[in-house]
């Protein structure tokens, strides 16, 4: 579920900084790694806890 809604919130976060580099006329070359960031947080939570769940 956590993992889950990392990337939901990954596709969301990068639509809008897509929206707003565009809207900018900035270079998006930088906008996946934030939906990379913020995918890999949600795995690294999601392991965490899983981990913690069968210590």
């Amino acid at each position: 579920m956590v993992f889950t809604a990392a990337v939901v919130g990954s596709f969301i976060i990068t639509a809008a900084a897509a929206l707003i580099a565009w809207r900018k006329a900035k270079d998006l070359a930088w906008v996946p790694f934030i939906g990379i960031a913020v995918i890999v947080a949600g795995l690294i939570s999601a392991l965490s806890m899983f981990h913690q769940a069968t210590s």
